[in-house]
């Protein structure tokens, strides 16, 4: 996909404000991996133009919120079918929950900056507009998922967890030994 500059701004602005917004909120996996094919067609003019901007700010993390889920599941799909090992598993897991936790305190740096707006929102029209409401909601729901996805990550490791000489007590023993 290539987008002139104006239609860029226009498919950013759609995706970030109406689109994307609605698909997060009410889960569709589908249309949510459908979006990152045009997230990354964004980015990628994004990177080439320094005329088209507000990549950073929204797209880019919509579109690393999109990868870390896809990542997750596609994960969780390879161990249930065979194809990814347990080590393998627990690397691409570690890349994921790093790049979840810093995508929870980008949205929360978000969410923060999005105060003045909502409340501009508010004194204006006694309430926020629908598609503000609606970015609020997959900003929430974004968050919620992360968190989520951050604890099943931490499961997974604790259910794999085997010390080096393969003896399960080997931990608690020497933990209870000093």
């Amino acid at each position: 996909l290539t987008f002139s500059p104006v239609q860029w701004i226009a498919a950013h602005e759609a995706l970030l404000n109406e689109l994307l917004p609605t698909e997060l909120v009410q889960g569709r996996r589908a249309a949510m991996h459908e979006a990152i094919y045009v997230l990354e067609a964004l980015e990628e003019q994004a990177m080439l133009d320094p005329r088209l901007t507000g990549w950073t700010t929204g797209g880019r993390t919509r579109l690393d919120y999109l990868r870390v889920y896809r990542g997750f599941h596609e994960c969780m799909h390879g161990i249930k079918e065979g194809t990814i090992d347990v080590e393998q598993a627990s690397k691409l897991l570690d890349q994921l929950d790093e790049k979840a936790g810093q995508l929870h305190r980008d949205l929360s740096d978000e969410a923060r900056d999005a105060g003045a707006k909502l409340e501009q929102e508010e004194s204006l029209f006694g309430c926020w507009l629908p598609s503000s409401a609606m970015q609020v909601a997959a900003r929430s729901e974004m968050l919620t998922t992360l968190t989520t996805l951050g604890v099943k990550i931490k499961q997974f490791r604790r259910d794999t967890e085997i010390p080096p000489d393969g003896n399960p007590f080997a931990t608690s023993v020497s933990a209870h030994a000093g």
